[in-house]
């Protein structure tokens, strides 16, 4: 669930971009050298977002999104303006938002994926509330994170959640 991963970010941290092999997400196959870096940079800001309104609001402070999405095969599809089809669903695959427009007076968020640059356009597409995040919103808790510890300098002790 998406806030195992809130809460795992907050108490374990996140490994440094650059000692994870590209597009590698499983947690068993990251070396134990850059595991043992995470605590260096525990996630920081984090808040839960229960709506459109707490997501547009939390993507235009420049926190980034963590939420669910039902991917299937329409999702492959985007229209002219770079929007992916959608199903109903409660969510199978957890995305990044990190940017949001509005358009024709309907908000939309831009997010990146883990299917790799192939997929929409350089690895993006746009998405909206309604479409993508209402139905699996009701069944995960999407969360923002703006920052992460990050100064492995720093050594005092700051609270665990």
């Amino acid at each position: 669930m998406l806030d195992d991963g809130m809460r795992f970010l907050a108490k374990t941290g996140s490994v440094p971009e650059d000692m994870v092999p590209h597009e590698e997400y499983l947690w068993r196959r990251i070396s134990e050298e850059a595991k043992s870096r995470a605590d260096d940079f525990l996630g920081f800001e984090l808040a839960g977002v229960d709506s459109e309104d707490d997501l547009l609001i939390g993507i235009s402070l420049g926190y980034v999104a963590v939420v669910a999405v039902h991917f299937g095969s329409r999702m492959q599809r985007l229209d002219r303006a770079g929007i992916a089809g959608s199903h109903r669903g409660p969510g199978n695959h957890s995305v990044g938002v990190d940017d949001v427009r509005v358009r024709n007076g309907r908000v939309e968020f831009d997010f990146f994926n883990s299917h790799g640059r192939r997929y929409g356009e350089d690895g993006r597409a746009w998405l909206t509330w309604d479409a993508h995040f209402a139905e699996p919103n009701r069944y995960h808790q999407f969360f923002l994170v703006r920052s992460a510890l990050d100064d492995p300098g720093d050594d005092q002790d700051l609270p665990r959640v």
